[in-house]
């Protein structure tokens, strides 16, 4: 019978998230006393999660941006606690949620190597046994007593993976990292991910990388909204989340006073069966809040392979920024270009309000796949013709 390295038992978090700006003493007391007017607004990043993970499996989470994804590797992670529930490891845990995390920017890489290996409890000799073989993998030789302030994101990725991946951690939380670096590296990373599950460690693995997780994950879940709808096979979780996150229907979310504020997103010409015929244009509507006014209003359309390869990113033209400067609801329409290359795409925005140093964006607004019929691709995977357009709407 196998044994359980991670178990979760009826697990929430919540977080309280200010309504309204608070921007004087004054303001602070009428809002103490206007009692019709909550001081906070709570959500519910993860709602009652019950999940078992096995010593040796690994598992790959899947979802849409604020899913809960990440909160639910944090709390494992013990970086986070539950508001609810509770979740119990059994071993070392080592975790890769983001560049950096865990490392302290004044200190080498070097002095950062010892200080993660002494976090997972484990002595400075069997840290130096292993030092050379993270620094190969690394390959960061060269710069191994440079503090890591000096470092480039993808230096600290590969650098913060190889400690993660060749120290005693008997469970290794991985959140996305592979969309970091070369396709060489990502490939080493894919291997040693291999060797560490067939060492009977345990794996938690969120990636937007279909292919990853189909190659590492014999299982997957599926979070959404907090919760998990689907636990099973990796190819059945895929198709369940591909079918969900697939365009035929309106994506809609409540205003919820960021700067900007998605609220619906739509995608027009893709089939019930989220297929594209290879040559075909189709139109990305975007309608948002933006509840800031702002001179410094970008939003961007981009395009990625199932693999995470950036196809196309497309800005929208000055001329239309301007005319999304002060506070409304908006629509934005753009053209998708020809996708003449058969394969599997995920499509997302990025809007930015560069004057207040605020950014939000989404990878999964649209999952499809290009069939071949259509017009040939003659080597090419786009025809390129963009077009925005922008309308404020009258609320």
């Amino acid at each position: 019978m196998k044994k359980p390295a991670i178990e979760i038992v009826d697990l929430s978090k919540s977080y309280k998230v200010s309504g309204t700006s608070v921007t004087s003493l004054g303001d602070a007391i009428t809002r103490r006393f206007r009692k019709h007017e909550p001081e906070a607004n709570t959500i519910w990043p993860l709602d009652n999660i019950n999940l078992e993970i096995n010593q040796g499996e690994t598992i790959g989470v899947l979802g849409r941006n604020g899913a809960g994804k990440s909160t639910l590797l944090k709390i494992i992670s013990r970086i986070t606690k539950p508001t609810k529930g509770h979740c119990t490891t059994y071993g070392r845990v080592g975790s890769l949620l983001e560049v950096g995390t865990g490392f302290s920017r004044e200190l080498t890489g070097r002095e950062n190597v010892y200080l993660n290996g002494t976090i997972l409890g484990m002595s400075k000799k069997e840290i130096s046994e292993h030092f050379d073989e993270i620094v190969e993998f690394a390959n960061v030789a060269r710069f191994i007593d440079t503090p890591i302030k000096h470092y480039s994101s993808g230096m600290q990725m590969r650098l913060a993976f190889s400690v993660a991946a060749h120290l005693a951690a008997d469970i290794l939380i991985v959140d996305e990292v592979l969309a970091v670096g070369d396709t060489e590296f990502q490939n080493r990373c894919i291997k040693k991910m291999g060797e560490i599950e067939n060492s009977g460690r345990t794996i938690v693995l969120v990636s937007h990388n279909m292919t990853v997780i189909e190659r590492l994950c014999s299982r997957s879940i599926l979070l959404e909204k907090g919760k998990v709808t689907y636990d099973g096979r990796t190819s059945e979780t895929i198709d369940v989340y591909l079918g969900k996150t697939g365009s035929s229907s309106t994506i809609e979310r409540p205003n919820d006073q960021q700067p900007f504020c998605l609220s619906t997103a739509k995608v027009d010409g893709i089939n019930n069966d989220n297929t594209v015929n290879a040559g075909t244009v189709f139109k990305l509507t975007i309608e948002g809040y933006l509840n800031k006014p702002s001179k410094q209003f970008m939003l961007s359309a981009y395009l990625l392979t199932d693999t995470g390869q950036h196809v196309f990113d497309e800005f929208l033209p000055e001329e239309q920024c301007r005319k999304a400067q002060t506070s409304g609801k908006y629509k934005f329409d753009f053209l998708v270009p020809e996708i003449l290359a058969p394969g599997r795409y995920r499509l997302g925005y990025w809007a930015q309000l560069i004057d207040q140093s605020w950014d939000v964006w989404e990878d999964d607004i649209a999952v499809f796949e290009v069939t071949s019929s259509g017009r040939a691709a003659d080597g090419r995977i786009l025809d390129l013709r963009p077009n925005w357009q922008v309308e404020k709407i009258r609320i």
